[in-house]
């Protein structure tokens, strides 16, 4: 998978997990989808730092 798409996919895996975190209303999954939702951002930022080192562009993909 080339970096343009795993960044999509990670961000697309980020917004899912938050998704997810706004509906949870059982506290026994609580503590389970934070720790989802902190991974999911720190592989997003990860490969945002790849791809501006790589000067890799994308219209989809907000630079923050």
């Amino acid at each position: 998978m080339d970096l343009m798409m795993e960044l999509e996919d990670a961000r697309w895996q980020w917004k899912n997990m938050q998704n997810i975190y706004n509906e949870v209303s059982d506290p026994a999954l609580i503590d389970s989808v934070i720790y989802q939702v902190m991974a999911a951002e720190q592989r997003y930022e990860y490969l945002l730092r790849l791809a501006k080192r790589e000067s890799l562009t994308c219209e989809n993909i907000p630079v923050r």
